[in-house]
């Protein structure tokens, strides 16, 4: 009864989550392209990524980013990644992320 109930509090939260981030999609990232330059966009994004205090949360992050990108958005964050970072991901990140995850889940 318990996982019902948290499931069904998953389902309210992600259902909100989704309609933020297609608000977000809608009428925030065209106001972005209009005034901030490539180089401000870049710099919010760091500024972001330093707040994951650990390169496990980082790595976490990557893996649900990647999870639901498409082959050619993953190609595309991984284009100006130097090869050894590259590398790293798929010899230690991406194994970490789906143990990590497969543990979420339950499979």
């Amino acid at each position: 009864a318990t996982g019902d109930v948290l499931a069904s509090l998953i389902e309210d939260i992600a259902s909100a989550l989704f309609e933020h981030l297609d608000d977000e999609e809608q009428f925030v990232l065209p106001l972005i392209a209009e005034h901030l330059s490539p180089a401000e966009w870049a710099k919010l994004g760091a500024h972001g990524r330093s707040s994951l205090t650990s390169p496990k949360q980082q790595m976490q992050i990557l893996g649900a980013i990647l999870e639901q990108a498409t082959a050619d958005e993953r190609a595309r964050m991984f284009a100006p990644l130097p090869p050894p970072v590259r590398d790293a991901w798929t010899a230690q990140g991406q194994p970490a992320y789906d143990s990590y995850i497969a543990e979420v889940r339950g499979s």
